[in-house]
């Protein structure tokens, strides 16, 4: 957002302003003001409606102004004040009382002719109570209704980004009090726009009593006659009505200009202006008409021929601009080329180069990745990697993402070192709509699977947006869905992004924060290549490496006591780190869910493990009969709404999760060592003792 400077900024202490207008306000309605300073109230309410309606045309967004509403109903009532004022000068002492705007009006606006000036009130009266006001109070109430409706599902969709870490807890904050802020402006406005109905009758009951009420004085109590008093008292009266709807006018063109207004990246002028002039062709026809119309029927020749060659000159000025950009962007193109092939030859070795990471779309996903085309995909990837850092301890490096020709235009591929992990299809104009398992009702749309968690989801069009969240689908635009799926192929490849380079860069870290440390452990006993052989197996099985203290000084223990083995050190690093394990897989109702194996069963595997060459000490149809009946109970667990893990001796953990993890993907194996004491363990399922007596 640009910034604005405002009086707020000029003029201290101006939080006294409000107050002492609304005193002022109410001495006008029982003090009588002099002709003098009636003038200047009655200029300043005109100035006050011209810098409303300006100030509208101006903005971007509808809560830049998002003070209208009450600014409304003081206009409103100041305006009516005003009202009281003029009306009591113009019954108490005639034209002399009321010299200067009011006679203005009544003299140059409407002429001197009284059947003239209420002919005009009468037109804008209809125009502003039957056109704007109606209008305004329709999308007003409109605008509201929606808002409120889609709110569940925008909060819905703030939460999805905060879950997958597309936004942190700070900007979620921030767009749910934005989201708030939006509900209670519309709503506001609904309300107000009945102030400006409200405004429009007391008018026109102001012009009759005051009508009335003059001329009964002028003739009763002044004794003129009595044309002669509705010459003066109506005429004043006529001429203080307009000068106070006029204000009122621009004030309900505000409010409609406010509800109407749907974008956020221009002001209203340039929207106008862009929208109106950008087809030359429908002006070179409206020009073209226009003229015909002057030449073969009665209509005026000349005003016609001049708005019809305008029209034309300008469709060809807009043509030509584009002419121009269009010639501009192929010689750019041209010159991008020419400067391709003029490389020098040793250029050609940039391609040899292998990225750790890259992301490659078509050319139809740009404007995701383009921040002058409104593109975000680039800040978020950012937010992905501080993510990591900080859920995983994982220094995800910089990913090079460029457009591939050879792709659909919709289509992207996420390949580490060079090979494709990753491929699937967004649509920029569309919203992924995806299914938590209880919706009320079938989208229209594209059928398709969600890549990062393979929920069955629908491609959608805005639309079917709120309908959709309204039915309990779960509703992401397209560059969340390629952040969360970025996200997830990070988690499910860490092992291969950590490289030497952000090992190293881990440890200059861990040196800066703990010198002692490292000049004491590092490379002796603990190597560089050694602490990544550990930090790979333990991302592996996502566990995070933040805690890098922890892990160092649990290898220097181990190393010296004679363990060389990764992943001995490994494991010895997990019982470590079991606070951390432990708290990232408590659920929300603070338990740790629990499959567990027979308690013989697994005694039986114990004893038998000196005899298993590789793995668990199993036949393998048993031992593939068994990773099904996990996958079974893991799959009953999760439609509960239960995320289990599988909890086993310490003997067993690590050849049980080599086994178990080629058939039940991101199902967690702990051993009873790296689970603290404190624990609120939940045993949801036993599996293994149907294979005791095959077994035996």
């Amino acid at each position: 957002m640009p910034d604005r400077k405002s009086i707020v900024d000029v003029i201290p202490q101006t939080e006294y302003l409000l107050p002492v207008g609304i005193v002022a306000v109410v001495t006008m309605i029982v003090v009588p003001v002099p002709p003098f300073l009636m003038n200047l109230l009655m200029v300043l309410n005109i100035s006050f409606g011209v810098i409303v309606i300006l100030t509208v045309a101006y903005m971007q967004d509808a809560l830049d102004f998002s003070v209208f509403p009450s600014l409304l109903l003081v206009q409103t009532v100041f305006g009516l004040a005003l009202n009281v004022t003029t009306t009591r000068n113009i019954l108490l002492g005639g034209a002399p009382y009321v010299e200067g705007v009011i006679t203005a009006f009544g003299d140059f606006v409407i002429g001197d002719n009284v059947i003239v000036g209420i002919i005009i009130f009468a037109i804008i009266m209809l125009i502003q109570y039957l056109v704007i006001v109606s209008g305004t109070t329709r999308i007003s109430e409109v605008a509201a209704r929606f808002t409120l409706d889609a709110m569940p599902g925008k909060q819905m969709a703030i939460d999805a980004d905060l879950n997958a870490g597309i936004i942190d807890k700070r900007e979620a904050e921030e767009r749910r009090q934005a989201l708030r802020d939006e509900a209670d402006f519309y709503g506001a406005m609904d309300g107000a726009s009945k102030f400006v109905k409200g405004n429009v009758i007391a008018g026109i009951i102001i012009l009759i009593v005051n009508s009335l009420g003059g001329w009964a004085i002028g003739v009763f109590q002044q004794g003129l006659d009595p044309v002669d008093a509705i010459t003066t008292y109506v005429l004043l009266t006529v001429g203080d009505g307009l000068a106070a709807q006029i204000p009122a006018l621009m004030i309900a063109t505000s409010a409609g200009m406010i509800v109407t207004h749907a974008t956020e990246d221009e002001d209203l002028g340039v929207q106008l202006a862009g929208q109106l002039t950008q087809f030359p062709q429908a002006l070179y026809i409206t020009g073209g008409t226009i003229i015909t119309f002057g030449t073969l029927t009665p209509l005026p020749f000349v005003p016609m021929t001049i708005i019809g060659g305008c029209l034309i000159g300008l469709g060809r000025l807009v043509d030509n601009m584009k002419q121009v950009a269009k010639e501009t962007e192929e010689q750019e193109r041209q010159e991008a080329e020419a400067e391709a092939e003029e490389e020098e030859p040793e250029d050609v070795s940039q391609i040899l180069r292998v990225d750790p990471m890259e992301l490659e779309a078509g050319y139809g996903l740009i404007p995701l990745i383009d921040p002058d085309q409104g593109g975000d995909l680039l800040e978020r990837i950012t937010v992905i990697r501080r993510r990591m850092a900080l859920d995983m301890g994982l220094i995800v490096p910089p990913i090079r993402i460029r457009d591939n020709m050879q792709l659909e235009p919709n289509e992207y591929v996420v390949k580490i070192r060079n090979v494709e992990v990753a491929r699937d299809v967004v649509y920029p104009d569309m919203y992924l709509a995806m299914n938590p398992g209880d919706v009320s009702e079938e989208l229209s749309g594209e059928k398709t699977i969600e890549p990062a968690f393979g929920f069955p989801a629908t491609w959608i069009g805005e639309d079917q947006r709120e309908k959709a969240e309204h039915s309990g689908y779960t509703v992401v635009d397209p560059s969340s869905v390629i952040a969360t799926h970025i996200t997830e192929v990070i988690k499910d490849n860490a092992p291969e992004i950590l490289g030497r380079d952000q090992v190293q860069t881990m440890i200059d870290q861990l040196e800066r924060d703990y010198p002692a440390l490292v000049q004491e452990v590092i490379p002796d006993p603990v190597d560089p290549g050694m602490l990544q052989k550990v930090l790979k197996l333990l991302l592996e099985e996502r566990v995070s490496i933040r805690n890098l203290v922890s892990i160092v000084e649990t290898m220097e223990e181990y190393i010296r006591e004679g363990v060389r083995d990764p992943e001995m050190l490994a494991e010895y690093c997990r019982i470590a780190l079991r606070r951390e394990i432990t708290q990232s897989h408590i659920g929300d109702d603070e338990k740790l869910n629990v499959i567990a194996l027979d308690p013989q069963f697994e005694q039986m595997l114990q004893q038998n493990m000196d005899d298993a060459v590789e793995g668990l000490p199993l036949e393998p149809d048993l031992a593939q009969a068994l990773a099904e009946q996990i996958e079974n109970e893991v799959e009953r667990l999760t439609e509960r709404g239960v995320e289990p893990v599988m909890m086993v001796s310490a003997v067993l953990r690590r050849p049980f999760y080599k086994y178990v993890s080629r058939q039940v993907k991101d199902l967690a194996v702990l051993s009873y060592n790296e689970v603290t004491d404190d624990a609120n363990i939940e045993v949801m399922a036993q599996v293994g003792s149907q294979f005791l007596a095959q077994t035996e």
